[in-house]
């Protein structure tokens, strides 16, 4: 994560400037850490790849589908049987 990326990202629930609280760092950037917004005071985890801004709201769905998805793989993926398309 980029720390100059802070002046053009705003928090998406108040649209007020982020701080960054950097807890490890790789060179100049914040190889993770967490983007915090002092009005509203949500946070959003970061990592080497980018900030993860999403609503609250829209990650605990964004969980939800995913342990979904992950009880359907482990239940159904055994009954595939790649045989069967193959030839």
């Amino acid at each position: 994560m980029r720390p100059d990326l802070l002046r053009v990202l705003l928090c998406p629930a108040c649209r007020e400037p982020f701080r960054l609280a950097v807890e490890e760092r790789d060179g100049g950037e914040a190889a993770r850490g967490r983007l915090g917004c002092g009005r509203c005071e949500t946070a959003y985890p970061g990592n080497g790849s980018g900030p993860r801004v999403l609503p609250p709201v829209l990650v605990e769905e964004q969980e939800r589908t995913a342990r979904s998805l992950r009880w359907q793989w482990t239940r159904f993926s055994p009954l595939h049987d790649p045989a069967l398309y193959t030839t």
